[in-house]
């Protein structure tokens, strides 16, 4: 038995020859992974020496030439005799045992060309010299007693396969074998039941050999074998072959399914072997056959069939020639790392069964494929052994020189990494590329966008278009075109916002954008009152969208031709032909509908107007509280309107004013337009709460204030609010505030003729009136005022009989007599037999010198006078205040009449003004008597605690320089005027107490 420094040194050197030192150093791993036993077996399984017909030991080396004999080893004498036993232990003495009865002279060997090769290691070479090359049988086996008989026992065959066609093997320096490429799916384990199965019997009857056939296919999907469709030639006829061993499960059988562990059928076809002339009977178990090349040694049985078998503790010896050596070292440095050193380590293994090693031993001198090698070696390991994918087709050698190869590193190794990298860096500038494009810039122009809009809001718009501008170069988004030309609305830069649209519909933009079309024709229509061009846009800019069709085209058209037409009637028409068209091509929706009620309004058509109002009043159409407000305002304004001529049939017909204008409120509370025609509403109807009117325009001028958009229409309105409200407060007396309010009315309505929004309108003249009239009536020294706020009014179309009048008196208070007389006589003419008109245009044609003119005027209203006096009984002038004015009124009217009769007496000579004049002078007399006296008691009021009247009589002053002239006496003359032409005035109870016609200057 070898020691365990021979197996060592065998083991050593075997490595030595396969690489493998050198491939594990290269892998850093260690040579040495299993290190040997501290100490010998203590029993070995020993298998029989086999011999040959001839008496010859020893394998076949597929060259033609008889390799070195190895005799197996005899088998023990009971007696003592010498039959030798190799121990299996090591592949060593597996290779270069000898008997242990008798030495055998070594035979010569041939002369070998030393090539990197056949040289192997000393310790090999030794072994393999030692091998003799016949071995003599044992003592007492005579010759034809079944000891040429080497057939296996069936409990051998079981495992192995029979391989006589391996004799005609080609030689060991022969290419290896063009294997296809196997599927790189792992090994599976196979089948623990098919595994554990016992080893089938041998069938009873011995059949020929069949030849051993070429190893099939896997399947590269499946892992299993493919069937090849080879027709194998039938081997040489044995002399005498049991048949059993052409039917052992083992012998060149198909390789177990890799995943099941079950057999698969290759589909190979194979002739059966021609049969043998005499077939002997199953040998018994003590013989052995040929097992392709590779012969196991029998001990020598007795003589005849009945020769004795070898004992149960006997194990055969596996002997290999130097060529079938080569041939093992060969396939195994042909074998991926992983199989290889698996192999290795069950060569060198004790534990494995003889049955396994043969199969194994067999497989790798025969050059079995890669996979057909790891499964035998996973089966016996009892797990799966992969083979990578390339090995399949070359050795170890070849692969170990592909890889040292430059290219070999460069496309397994370089290549790989590079391409990698490359991967790598293309993703992360992909990454980085997307986060850019898609996150960092769309922020940045998000940012530069909001930073312009809040430019904007500064009022610093060349700034917010350079932001815009560095935003728009990033990146292009066109909902910041509209934000940004809404913001220039707001602000009232409508030409900025005129950029906006023109750069959002510029070519390579979006010049066929419907929404900025339509925003832009929008503000030209409502905000600009450009109708022209807003109906160009609506036209020539849609040529992309079928206008004729579109319903929001055709209503847009419809809008502006309405708008259009407050300055050229004729568009009322093409507005209604929009919107029949409408109304053809999509029904009588309540959009179109609520523009036809619009339109009907704005025609002034009533007839038209009632149905539909009770159409959106009646049910729950849905009507814009702006349609239901300018609806509200027109019947208010056709209720109220002065008629000129025939009335309107359909005019007591309005009703519902009320309810339509709270349901503005409730729908719209920040509607500024439902606030102004419910002030209106309050004004004429009246309310139960006198501060309605009030409240009413408070609230009015806040949400107007507040509100979004301000179109032309609507700053009307706001205007219109703010001189309410301050008439408002000039009746209730507050005339500081009242002066605050109609001063910011005409603010805005010089700001929108500025803006070229608002034109000249006579409703806005009003404000600079009442204006006019605060200066007029409560600061009697601001006359120069008063004309300025009244030629202003005069200047935008605010022309009434008051305010002429106003005028001339005021003309009058500044002895501007010429301009006062021409303001007083054009008031005249739509004031006919005004009694205040008469009396001032009397004074003011005596103050000019013209005193025919004056006698007129004063006769004229004496004559009115006289016949107010007489329908009363009698006048008491301190008991009712209409008749304390007519008594007033008669005595300044006679003293005036009476002082303009003397200066015609003067100026013509003729004595029948004077005698006139004497017969006025004391009817005047009597009227100031009538005036300061109390009728009741006689007295006079002046001399009465909280009475007042006239403190001197003029008539009588005038009577005494009649009868008695003085030099240089100045006439007394009644000069003051009424401040208003109206009768009765409401502003009358504005002026200071005590202004009286009979009081001083």
């Amino acid at each position: 038995m070898p020691s365990l420094q021979d197996l060592e040194a065998f083991k050593s050197s075997f490595l030595s020859v396969g690489g493998e030192a050198d491939k594990l150093a290269r892998e850093g791993r260690d040579p040495e992974p299993y290190p040997l036993p501290d100490s010998e077996p203590d029993s070995l399984i020993d298998l029989p020496s086999a011999r040959d017909d001839t008496g010859e030991e020893g394998f076949d080396d597929g060259a033609g030439g008889s390799g070195a004999g190895l005799d197996g080893f005899e088998s023990a004498d009971d007696a003592g005799g010498s039959g030798g036993f190799l121990d299996p232990a090591g592949f060593s003495d597996l290779l270069g045992g000898t008997s242990a009865a008798e030495e055998v002279p070594e035979p010569a060997l041939p002369d070998e060309t030393a090539t990197e090769e056949n040289v192997a290691d000393e310790n090999v070479r030794e072994v393999l010299d030692d091998i003799p090359d016949t071995i003599e049988p044992a003592p007492g086996a005579a010759a034809g007693d079944g000891a040429d008989d080497f057939s296996l026992p069936d409990e051998l065959l079981q495992n192995y396969v029979d391989e006589s066609a391996l004799a005609e093997e080609p030689p060991v320096d022969a290419p290896p074998l063009d294997v296809p490429p196997v599927d790189e799916t792992p090994v599976q384990e196979p089948d623990s039941e098919t595994e554990n199965l016992p080893p089938e019997e041998p069938a009873a009857e011995p059949a020929p050999e069949a030849a051993a056939a070429p190893v099939p296919e896997a399947d590269e999907t499946t892992g299993q074998e493919v069937d090849q469709g080879t027709e194998t030639e039938p081997a040489a006829e044995p002399a005498a072959e049991p048949e059993a061993a052409a039917e052992s499960p083992d012998a060149a059988g198909p390789p177990a399914d890799e995943t099941t562990g079950q057999e698969v059928d290759q589909g190979t076809e194979t002739e059966p072997a021609a049969e043998p002339a005499a077939e002997p009977e199953a040998p018994p178990s003590g013989e052995f056959g040929d097992l392709g090349g590779m012969e196991l040694g029998a001990a020598p049985a007795g003589s005849g069939a009945a020769a004795a078998a070898p004992a149960e503790d006997e194990v055969e010896e596996i002997l290999l020639s130097e060529g079938q050596t080569k041939a093992l070292l060969k396939t195994l440095e042909s074998y991926p790392l992983n199989l290889r050193i698996a192999c290795e380590e069950l060569i060198v293994e004790e534990a494995v069964e003889p049955e396994k090693m043969a199969e194994l031993i067999r497989a790798l001198c025969a050059g079995a494929p890669a996979r057909e090698a790891a499964a035998i070696a996973g089966r016996i390991q009892n797990r799966i052994i992969s083979i990578p994918k390339g090995f399949e087709r070359k050795s170890g050698a070849e692969l170990d020189a592909e890889e040292s190869s430059f290219g070999y590193i460069f496309r397994h190794k370089f290549l790989p990494v590079l391409r990698l990298v490359f991967l790598a860096a293309a993703g992360l500038i992909s990454i980085g590329l997307l986060i850019y494009w898609f996150i960092v810039i769309p922020l940045k122009a998000d940012s530069l966008y909001k930073a312009g809009l809040e430019r904007i809001n500064a009022n610093e718009y060349t700034r917010a278009n350079e932001r815009f501008l560095e935003a728009f170069r990033l990146k292009k988004v066109k909902k910041w075109f509209y934000r940004y030309a809404d913001a220039f609305r707001e602000k009232k830069q409508y030409q900025l916002a005129e950029g906006k649209y023109d750069e959002l519909l510029a070519p390579g933009n979006w010049p066929g954008d419907k929404k900025g079309i339509l925003d832009y024709a929008h503000m030209e229509t409502f905000d600009l009152k450009n109708y022209e061009k807003a109906e160009r846009l609506l036209f020539q800019n849609m040529l992309d969208f079928d206008y004729d069709a579109d319903k929001d085209i055709l209503l847009a058209r419809g809008d502006n031709f309405l708008e259009w037409a407050a300055l050229d009637s004729r568009y009322y028409e093409s507005a209604r032909e929009m919107f029949a068209k409408v109304m053809e091509l999509f029904g009588q929706t309540a959009p179109v509908l609520e523009r036809m009620l619009k339109f009907f309004i704005r025609t002034d058509n009533l007839k038209e107007t009632l149905p539909l109002q009770h159409y959106f009043m009646g049910g729950k159409n849905n009507i814009a509280p702006e349609t239901l407000a300018e609806l509200g305002g027109y019947l208010l304004d056709k209720r109220f309107a002065k008629v000129d001529g025939v009335p309107n049939e359909y005019l007591d017909s309005i009703g519902g004013i009320r309810e339509i204008l709270l349901r503005v409120h409730e729908e719209a509370p920040n509607l500024p337009e439902g606030y102004y025609h419910l002030a209106r509403y309050y004004h004429h109807f009246g309310s139960p709460d006198m501060d309605d009117e009030r409240l009413t325009l408070e609230r009015a001028v806040k949400v107007f204030a507040a509100a979004e958009e301000e179109p032309v229409k609507r700053l009307a309105m706001r205007i219109d609010t703010h001189r309410m409200l301050g008439e408002a407060l000039i009746r209730a007396r507050e005339f500081f505030t009242a002066g605050d309010r109609l001063r910011e009315g005409v603010r805005l309505y010089e700001e929108g003729l500025e803006r070229r929004v608002l034109g000249r309108r006579a409703e806005f003249g009003r404000l600079y009136a009442d204006l006019g009239d605060l200066a007029y009536f409560t600061q009697d020294d601001d006359m120069e005022g008063a004309l300025r706020y009244y030629g202003q009014a005069e200047s935008a179309g605010y022309d009434t009989p008051e305010l002429r009048y106003r005028m001339g008196a005021a003309h009058y208070h500044l002895k501007n007599w010429g301009p006062a007389f021409e303001y007083i006589f054009s008031a005249s003419r739509d004031m006919p037999l005004n009694r205040r008109v008469l009396y001032a245009l009397g004074n003011t044609a005596y103050q000019r010198g013209d005193y025919f003119a004056a006698e007129t005027y004063y006769n004229r209203l004496l004559d009115l006078l006289q016949n107010d006096f007489n329908r009363f009984r009698l006048v008491m002038p301190n008991e009712t205040r209409v008749e304390e004015e007519l008594a007033e009124r008669l005595m300044t009217v006679q003293n005036n009449l009476a002082v303009t009769l003397e200066a015609l007496t003067r100026a013509t000579g003729d004595n029948k003004y004077r005698s006139r004049a004497m017969g006025l002078y004391a009817d005047s007399a009597r009227a100031w008597d009538r005036l300061t006296r109390d009728q009741q008691s006689m007295e006079r009021l002046g001399s009465l605690p909280g009475q007042s009247g006239p403190g001197v009589n003029p008539a009588y002053l005038n009577v005494q320089n009649a009868l008695h002239p003085l030099l240089d006496y100045e006439p007394q003359f009644y000069y003051r005027i009424d401040k208003d032409g109206a009768e009765p005035s409401e502003w009358e109870a504005l002026v200071r107490p005590g202004y009286r016609l009979s009081g001083g200057r």
